[in-house]
């Protein structure tokens, strides 16, 4: 039970880390999303709630530095995901956006337009603030009730045993 009741809740943090995601205007192929997932560890009355992405959502969450080209390929699969344009014209256009970001860092200007909240990055830390707490009171909620639970079953297991003997 309480393993369940703990899996909820880690499925709860990742729909809110997906939602927060997609209204910053980042999911365009889906793989980012998809990535996103849990593992739960629970061991001696400690939980672990370990979420894990593919390695470009740092980029997402933190941005990126003046300075540095990113990798054009991943952009122009983008561009044509986006339908910003196509054949010749997308492999300009991934281009002009990868100097643009190398010249701006991430996230560019020009990317606030496909944001749906006014936000481009910091999708992990604004999640953590405003779920941190009321999850961690979840969790206790669900520890306590599993250790009640448990200490009610051996009671009445003892109680058991004794009217039997």
């Amino acid at each position: 039970m309480l393993e369940a009741r703990i899996n909820d809740i880690a499925e709860q943090l990742v729909h809110e880390l997906k939602n927060e995601f997609e209204q910053q205007g980042h999911n365009a192929s889906g793989k980012g999303l998809a990535s996103i997932q849990h593992k739960t560890i629970i061991k001696g009355g400690n939980v672990h709630i370990q979420v894990t992405g593919i390695d470009y959502l740092n980029f997402v969450n933190t941005g990126r530095n003046i300075g540095k080209m990113p990798p054009v390929d991943a952009i122009l699969e983008w561009v044509r995901i986006k339908n910003i344009a196509q054949g010749d014209e997308a492999e300009r256009a991934a281009w002009a956006i990868a100097k643009a970001i190398k010249r701006e860092g991430i996230p560019t200007e020009n990317a606030y337009k496909f944001s749906k909240n006014g936000r481009r990055k910091g999708f992990v830390e604004i999640v953590k603030m405003a779920q941190l707490d009321p999850l961690k009171q979840q969790i206790r909620r669900a520890i306590l009730d599993a250790y009640r639970e448990e200490l009610i079953n051996k009671i009445t297991d003892g109680v058991k045993s004794s009217v039997t003997a």
